[in-house]
């Protein structure tokens, strides 16, 4: 016997009967019945009023129709078929009806005010007891405790948490999965698919998580198409994942496909239809065709969902998801740091997963990011209702660091080292500023402003990062060094690597995919004290450095979420680590800390604290900056720091 987890028929005006959930098998039943609605005393004289105040006898007619029909209405109070956006074939409704007066008792708001509330088709809420679709992310906000679906069998392969994550995905149409960086979200989300579920799980993610999807379906489903092909001798090398990890051969279903280049091949898809679909978020717009030629995608996976351009919420990107969205049963976003910048890039996330829950764009904003008119138009660089934005989240993301999963975790320890500048360093700086402070007529150039000024205590900054990194490898631990400059990428290889000491890299956006994965695979299997040197984009994702106890951040990302990624990349769960923020004694420096503390602050009030947000308190007590301010006035603080010398 399956658990089943069905809701009661009728409390408080609550019309909660979602289908009966068969844990075990994914199948459900619904319960029927209905309730007739009374007629009441003001409907009867409103009726009654109108005929006798018309002559006609057709529109008497009409009238003593309209009186039948309101007598005799029945409106259905338990019956809640899954009223999905997009219908799936599976029972796994995320919206419920809910009586209108129950909205309005609560939210007091009327109900098709509130976004992520519907009306009945065939004009049901106009009826008592004016039932409205409701989706569950507004349940806590009207005092509803869903049911907890617990599956009684789980995949063998499963670690504890992650039967929860499993449990999480199957239970919903769309979920956003946001555990911390390598806490393990792939898996789980890669057996959340049904066995006998033959219709192709698209998966769309960055380059770097190719590989990881490539193994773990090989290790599930067997061979992929690559190696189907080299058996049957038309191509002469075999798949080296699918032979590392002994998958087997199914000549039927291949496990794997990769959809690259600008051409579309529907063909070779439908030939091979396997059981997982990869494209990067570079070709998904020519990709996302393929909704006309696939009747169903069994589950469509947006990986590293903040990678994705999601963040400008017009782009090709975006809405090419969107269209996959169309013919996906149900809709997995996964990050690691779902909120990227500002409380607004929230929304393309939570649109993907859930479609029409949270409204259009300047719907959430107004209610959650802070939107307001300004000279030139809107703007949504706030943050408001944030406690109740919490509630809502819970009911759609699943957000665990590795302290909520691992209580005994080594300790991450994070320390500051302050990088004191040549006052003549200082002097060029401050002229620097000033030329910048006269050209500049906007805040909206100052990330390029930034950099150049940051480019001209970078070589001060690699000259003591080189002198911290000397004297970990000399006491035998080896270093990842996280620098955000090219230039200075290149500048610590070639000091690093002239002295003799084993390094690999640097890898950058420029490098290419065979030099990064040949770089990664040296440097794992490399014995010795050894340094890594990377950008912090290039390789802060879907990728594990844990054979490196230390990492050096020679330089600062202004956004949490690229050195949330990069900072996570060294842990293991079994051995302390170390991370090391060069930060120099500049006000430019000082600043971007500050803005990095602000959204880290932003991060926690939503309950999506990145779990180096410890960096946050450091950077604070060791710099004595001001809490509380924005990345906005980061930039005319910057700027402002030559006023005197001008």
């Amino acid at each position: 016997m399956g658990l089943h987890a069905c809701a009661p028929a009728r409390e408080n005006g609550i019309f909660l009967h979602a289908p009966c959930v068969d844990a075990a098998r994914g199948t459900s039943t619904r319960p029927t019945g209905t309730q007739p609605s009374t007629c009441t005393a003001a409907q009867l004289a409103l009726v009654a009023g109108i005929i006798i105040g018309v002559n006609s006898i057709a529109i008497h007619i009409v009238c003593i129709a309209t009186f039948a029909a309101i007598a005799n209405a029945r409106v259905s109070c338990r019956v809640v078929e899954p009223a999905f956006t997009y219908t799936p074939l599976r029972d796994l409704p995320d919206w419920f009806v809910i009586s209108g007066a129950l909205i309005w008792e609560k939210l007091r708001m009327r109900p098709l005010d509130v976004a992520g509330v519907r009306a009945r088709p065939n004009g049901a809420s106009l009826v008592k007891p004016w039932p409205y679709e409701v989706h569950r992310t507004h349940l806590p906000l009207l005092g509803i405790e869903t049911p907890r679906v617990g599956h009684l069998l789980h995949p063998t392969i499963l670690r504890p948490y992650q039967r929860d994550t499993y449990d999480f995905i199957r239970s919903r149409r769309g979920s956003l999965v946001a555990d911390e960086q390598r806490v393990g979200k792939t898996v789980p989300t890669l057996y959340a698919l049904d066995d006998d579920d033959f219709d192709p799980m698209f998966v769309i993610g960055p380059l770097a998580s190719r590989g990881v999807w490539h193994e773990w379906a090989a290790r599930r489903f067997g061979a992929c198409v690559a190696q189907l092909e080299y058996v049957d001798g038309k191509k002469k090398r075999a798949c080296p994942i699918c032979a590392r990890v002994g998958a087997a051969v199914n000549a039927f279903v291949p496990s794997y496909m990769v959809l690259e280049g600008r051409t579309l091949d529907a063909e070779a898809v439908l030939k091979w239809k396997p059981r997982v679909l990869f494209c990067t978020f570079a070709v998904a717009s020519t990709h996302r065709k393929l909704f006309a030629h696939l009747r169903r995608i069994s589950q469509l996976v947006i990986d590293e969902a903040h990678l994705a351009g999601v963040q400008n919420r017009k782009s090709v990107t975006f809405e090419s998801i969107r269209w996959l969205n169309t013919v996906a049963e149900r809709v997995v976003v996964i990050t690691g740091t779902p909120l990227y910048n500002k409380v607004k890039g929230l929304w393309p996330l939570l649109d993907l997963a859930a479609p029409a829950a949270f409204g259009d764009f300047w719907s959430w904003a107004r209610r959650y990011a802070g939107a307001k008119p300004g000279a030139h138009g809107w703007s949504a660089d706030g943050e408001t209702h944030a406690d109740e934005l919490r509630a809502r989240l819970r009911e759609i993301m699943l957000r665990r660091t590795w302290r909520d999963v691992q209580p005994d975790l080594p300790l991450m320890q994070r320390s500051l080292e302050t990088v004191p500048l040549p006052q003549s360093v200082k002097n060029n700086v401050e002229e620097a500023a000033a030329q910048v402070r006269f050209e500049t007529r906007s805040a909206k150039t100052f990330v390029g402003d930034l950099a150049r000024l940051r480019k001209l205590y970078a070589k001060e900054k690699t000259a003591h990062a080189l002198g911290i990194i000397r004297e970990q490898l000399d006491a035998g631990r080896s270093v990842v060094a996280w620098a955000w400059h090219t230039d200075v990428a290149d500048k610590l290889y070639e000091k690093l690597s002239g002295a003799g000491i084993p390094t690999y890299g640097p890898i950058y956006g420029g490098t290419s995919a065979g030099a990064r994965e040949r770089a990664l695979s040296e440097a794992e299997r490399d014995t010795r004290p050894r340094v890594i040197v990377a950008n912090i984009l290039s390789l802060s994702t879907a990728v594990s450095l844990a054979w490196a106890p230390v990492e050096v951040f020679v330089e600062l990302d202004w956004v949490p979420v690229n050195i949330a990624q990069a900072e996570m990349r060294i842990v293991d769960g079994k051995s302390p680590r170390q991370a090391i923020y060069c930060v120099a004694d500049v006000d430019a420096d000082e600043r971007l800390a500050q803005a990095l503390i602000h959204k880290l602050e932003t991060q926690d009030k939503l309950g999506l604290k990145a779990g180096m947000g410890d960096v946050a308190d450091i950077l604070a007590d060791s710099l004595g900056v001001e809490r509380g301010r924005t990345l906005d006035d980061l930039a005319r603080a910057v700027l402002d720091t030559a006023q005197d010398y001008c």
